[in-house]
């Protein structure tokens, strides 16, 4: 997925250009997603997508249930109720 705009202020305007070039990897047990790699790079546009772990690690991690348990570029980790399937937290 390729994202393009304002990427920073400059003399007399702004830059403009690719701001997010993701790279989705998937699991190979279905639809979860492994990791996010964006081979644009970092830039100073708000709200560009910070790839903070390695490109070869996993990024997602689930539970035996497939509920997301971990995102490591956002460093959340998510609870699950074993009893009603629910969201306990999110830190």
């Amino acid at each position: 997925m390729n994202r393009v705009g304002r990427k920073s202020a400059v003399r007399g305007g702004y830059s403009y250009g690719i701001i997010d070039q993701l790279r989705y990897s998937y699991t190979g047990t279905g639809n979860q997603l492994r990791n996010v790699v964006d081979q644009a790079g970092a830039s100073a546009a708000p709200n560009d997508f910070e790839d903070v772990t390695p490109a070869s690690g996993d990024d997602y991690a689930y539970d035996y249930n497939g509920n997301m348990t971990r995102d490591a570029n956002k460093g959340l980790i998510v609870g699950w109720s074993s009893k009603n399937g629910q969201c306990t937290k999110i830190c």
